[in-house]
């Protein structure tokens, strides 16, 4: 089932005569509709699917019509309201780059079928002010949340439906010691029109790494997975490959840019330009760690398994590796001098969380030592025959 469901989200899917039969056989047809809504892909997998509807159950068929339809109205009730706000700031010169959601489905699968649940967009930090008055005279309230020091969320909801912006002003990752460099990123910022609405993005090399550097922050969901196969897929010939790569170095971001191109290509099958498939490569054992476990949390998404590597993963695709094993650490341990006297408890959680997680990291470290040890066989094997 796993592969019958990457082969429908992969950018070139055709669903062959063997896939055909595949989705005849399934029997679990309640598993194959929870695998696709934790894709969050379902809208782009009805689309696949509908010139082989008579594999699939009538029932399932309208669960994915239902789940498109909801993915294009949703979509569109966003870009209205996304709409009215480029307006506002556009009149009172705020300037704002509009990011992910709306953005990489136009540039990948299409905005009737990625689905996308709030709206993002990069300010200028002492534009701040302003932006927060312009978006409360359109009925947004500021959530005042204090959880993260790069940006403030907005909410609006009217009737049955909630909207919901998230205004950065940074889009630095302390934690994990990504640091993009944000005034070039605003140079190079393009306009683009999407569906009559004109707005300003970050160029598609910037682009492309941001969505990268949203993996390990949003636990390397399937669907952030599928904007980059099918943005690298689309705009291969676009793309700025050397460009991309230098930035990714001084942006911090190697490994981490590396190891999911690497799982995508192979994954989602992807073809890379042969500079991008040498640097997608891992140099030492270190590197052969994370990209394993990189490629391990995307296949845990993907399987739709208990989340174990997919929480852990994100604290060792850090370049450096005294930065990697400091997260990890104090991802164990988390605070002890906790004001509010829960400290005990959260190292306790901390600690069961290490307990869950261990031993998938310790069968990842056992694979690559099996996996060594065989090359090593096959060597003295060849050299004996020799």
């Amino acid at each position: 089932m796993t592969d019958v469901i990457a082969e429908l989200i992969r950018p070139t899917a055709s669903v062959s005569s063997d896939q055909g039969a595949e989705l005849a056989s399934v029997r679990d047809w309640e598993a194959f509709c929870a695998r696709v809504s934790r894709t969050e892909c379902a809208a782009l997998i009805h689309e696949r699917l509908l010139n082989r509807a008579r594999n699939v159950p009538p029932e399932v068929m309208r669960w994915l019509d239902e789940q498109h339809n909801r993915t294009a109205q949703n979509n569109n009730r966003l870009l209205g309201e996304l709409g009215r706000v480029i307006t506002l700031f556009s009149a009172q010169e705020i300037p704002a780059l509009v990011l992910k959601g709306p953005v990489l489905a136009f540039l990948g699968t299409g905005l009737a079928v990625r689905p996308f649940h709030d709206l993002d967009l990069l300010i200028r930090p002492h534009d701040l002010q302003r932006a927060s008055a312009a978006l409360t005279s359109l009925g947004f309230n500021d959530l005042h949340s204090r959880r993260h020091d790069y940006h403030r969320v907005f909410v609006k909801m009217v009737a049955h439906s909630t909207t919901v912006i998230e205004v950065h002003f940074d889009l630095i990752d302390r934690e994990r010691k990504y640091h993009p460099d944000i005034p070039s990123v605003w140079g190079r910022a393009v306009r683009v029109d999407i569906l009559g609405r004109t707005m300003c993005t970050p160029s598609i090399t910037d682009h492309l790494l941001l969505t990268i550097m949203q993996l390990p922050h949003h636990h390397w969901p399937t669907r952030l997975l599928v904007d980059v196969g099918h943005v690298v897929t689309r705009w291969r010939n676009t793309i700025e490959w050397t460009e991309f790569i230098g930035r990714a170095r001084a942006w911090g971001m190697r490994v981490l840019a590396g190891a999911t191109l690497h799982a995508a290509a192979s994954l989602l099958h992807l073809a890379l330009p042969p500079d991008v498939t040498e640097f997608a490569e891992p140099g030492d054992y270190i590197q052969r760690l994370q990209w394993r476990l990189v490629q391990e949390a995307l296949s845990e998404q993907l399987r739709l398994e208990p989340p174990r590597l997919s929480l852990v993963t994100p604290f060792l695709v850090a370049d450096r590796p005294s930065v990697m094993f400091g997260l990890l650490i104090r991802r164990t341990l988390g605070p002890t001098d906790r004001a509010d006297g829960r400290g005990f408890s959260a190292i306790v959680h901390r600690l069961l969380t290490g307990a869950v997680i261990l031993p998938p990291v310790l069968s990842v470290l056992a694979g690559m030592g099996r996996a060594a040890n065989e090359r090593e066989s096959a060597g003295r094997v060849g050299r004996s025959i020799e």
